[in-house]
């Protein structure tokens, strides 16, 4: 493999509020082989391909106004309307699919990245990483799973059938798609690793779903150097949109995606609602406890989180792509 590292002392991003200690974490529920981290490791992943197939592929649609994008229109000549037809259509990034299943090559590509991503911990104990360096490997290899199952699934417009799946055909976040460090491990089973060893709410926004209803897949990959920023600022996007969370009179809507990690929000709408107000420039929704005696009600409204957020340019990768992922440590 190219030398492409460079030694570097990562520092922690610990503090801040949005950031839990890692003292709040239990690691005791995840393998022994995902536990531990040393603190200062010179420890780099660098994502260079990873980060070119993002750009290549991504459509920044950037930060929601919250206009509402209107009545879906019918194609001429008929009143059916096809389509994504929810007023959050225009928000979140986009992805452009056919990319992958229009280019067997760059499919081929992204497996590659996947499972020599995936062999480092191997190599290279996760226990001598750093925590920023980790919480990067995992929300890569997260997504990068996620756009290679969706490419074999592609075209669809929504994700219900795979998302629920059955005892004899689990969903596809239920399907072991990765080995790392002799595990097996599905979508989910990566999750739990997130959410029981960093213990932050942020993290549940670095993980691509595939549908509009859920956080944005980002046009760069996540390293252990801007890791935290790069979650605040992904946190911000959905928070501050109409698919992630809009307030109604007294009532939150929110996106059903909080529902899904509801084990991140203890005291459900009390921490719910300190997460928003940490996000959001909404300081009518803090006001608002305080000139009503009863607190506002937090309903939970299923918006369209099915639907596949894709876009429709089919683009070949830079062929100088070497699908190579190294790290180098002293």
């Amino acid at each position: 493999m190219p030398q492409k590292m460079k030694t570097l002392l990562v520092a922690a991003f610990l503090a801040g509020g949005l950031w839990s200690p890692a003292a709040l974490a239990d690691e005791s529920k995840i393998a022994e082989e995902f536990r531990g981290a040393t603190p200062g490791s010179p420890i780099e992943i660098r994502y260079d391909d990873w980060n070119a197939i993002l750009q290549a592929t991504v459509l920044d649609a950037g930060m929601s106004n919250r206009d509402s994008a209107g009545s879906a229109r019918a194609e001429t000549g008929t009143r059916a309307v096809r389509g994504n037809t929810s007023d959050t259509r225009n928000e979140g990034n986009r992805i452009a699919f056919p990319a992958f299943t229009d280019h067997p090559d760059n499919l081929v590509m992204v497996r590659e990245i996947k499972e020599e991503l995936a062999a480092i911990p191997a190599d290279v104990p996760l226990k001598h990483w750093d925590k920023n360096e980790q919480l990067a490997f995992w929300l890569n290899l997260y997504n990068i799973a996620v756009i290679e199952e969706l490419s074999a699934e592609y075209p669809i417009k929504s994700l219900k059938k795979l998302k629920s799946g059955s005892r004899s055909d689990p969903g596809l976040w239920d399907r072991k798609v990765v080995n790392v460090a002799g595990h097996a491990l599905s979508l989910n089973d990566i999750h739990t690793i997130l959410v029981e060893k960093w213990d932050s709410s942020l993290v549940m926004y670095g993980l691509f779903q595939g549908y509009v209803g859920g956080p944005s897949i980002q046009n760069e990959a996540f390293t252990g150097a801007t890791v935290h920023h790069q979650l605040v600022a992904a946190a911000r996007e959905f928070v501050n949109s109409n698919r992630g969370m809009r307030p109604k009179g007294s009532t939150l809507q929110i996106s059903e995606y909080y529902k899904e990690n509801k084990d991140l929000f203890p005291n459900w709408e009390e921490d719910l609602k300190a997460h928003f107000v940490s996000l959001t420039d909404y300081a009518c929704m803090s006001a608002s406890r305080t000139r009503r005696k009863s607190k506002p009600r937090l309903t939970i409204i299923i918006l369209p989180t099915c639907l596949v957020a894709r876009a429709q340019t089919a683009v070949p990768l830079p062929a100088t792509l070497r699908h190579s992922m190294t790290c180098w440590w002293v």
